[in-house]
């Protein structure tokens, strides 16, 4: 646990002379979710990757619950930590959550690696907020809410889903199994609906956050996918919106990853390139 936060943190010291790399989690995922991209990490980085709060091993911690938080948490773990001169690599609400340290202490990074978030997502403005929210976020509260009988049972659910399908691997099970905690009847994610809500609500409708990504003046590399959350085509964050963002920034710069959704990213094919880019320090991508 981090000392006066209470997080769940699993560290890796590095060799000496070798950086440390803090890994920060999607929306309703946990530490586990990097083994994938750990297993191609140089052995002799070192590594810090929380469960968020109301996630995984921290779930019980209390509120705020924003990104905001979430990103003032991000430091105090890394002075307690002591290390001074990060990486961050964040994947989806992650990346948010990398944003918004980098822009409020650029002096604690070094730099920056946005997987498939970090800027403003396409969002239908004519409906209303909790509209809109309902369909960006209502699937994974209503993931929360399940009940499953078995962790095989919970599996399945991951390998049959329109993402996964082509590419999962019995490993992954490791990644999910991590997630669960028994309850009367069966087993539930051991995820805060409530932190859900509050880190999704600043993602998709906080406009002092949904562009975070774009005020960096720390070194960063966005990483987007060709498809998106249920393997459909076009990505979650559009190349556009990368474009745009890497041409008014000279800081960031961005590469698209073809035949990839916003979960192979991170837990399948993508792995690899992900983790190729974290442990090489060369600087902005330029398209």
């Amino acid at each position: 646990m981090a000392e006066g936060i209470g997080l769940n943190v699993w560290h890796r010291s590095p060799a000496p002379g070798s950086p440390t790399v803090l890994l920060i989690h999607g929306l309703t995922g946990t530490s586990r979710w990097w083994i994938p991209v750990i297993s191609h990490l140089p052995a002799s980085l070192g590594l810090v990757a929380p469960d968020m709060r109301g996630r995984g091993a921290s779930s019980s911690l209390p509120g705020p619950y924003g990104i905001g938080t979430m990103a003032e948490d991000m430091k105090a773990v890394l002075q307690y930590l002591g290390v001074a001169d990060a990486t961050v690599a964040g994947y989806s609400m992650g990346a948010w959550i990398a944003a918004v340290l980098g822009n409020r202490h650029p002096e604690a990074l070094r730099r920056i690696v946005m997987i498939d978030g970090g800027l403003r997502v396409p969002v239908d403005e004519t409906l209303t907020e909790d509209d809109i929210l309902d369909a960006a976020i209502g699937p994974s509260l209503q993931r929360l809410s399940a009940r499953f009988p078995t962790r095989q049972a919970y599996y399945d659910f991951y390998r049959e889903h329109p993402a996964f399908i082509g590419w999962w691997q019995s490993d992954l099970e490791l990644v999910f199994d991590y997630e669960l905690r028994e309850i009367e009847g069966g087993l539930a994610v051991d995820a805060n609906r409530d932190a859900v809500a509050a880190s999704g609500r600043d993602i998709f409708v906080n406009d002092a956050i949904v562009d975070a990504g774009r005020e960096l003046t720390v070194p960063a590399d966005l990483l987007i996918v060709d498809h998106g959350m249920v393997g459909q085509p076009g990505g979650f964050i559009p190349e556009a919106a990368a474009t745009a963002a890497a041409e008014s920034n000279r800081t960031l710069g961005y590469t698209m990853l073809e035949g990839l959704n916003h979960y192979s990213v991170m837990m399948g094919p993508g792995a690899p390139h992900v983790a190729d880019v974290i442990a090489h320090d060369r600087g902005p991508a330029r398209p």
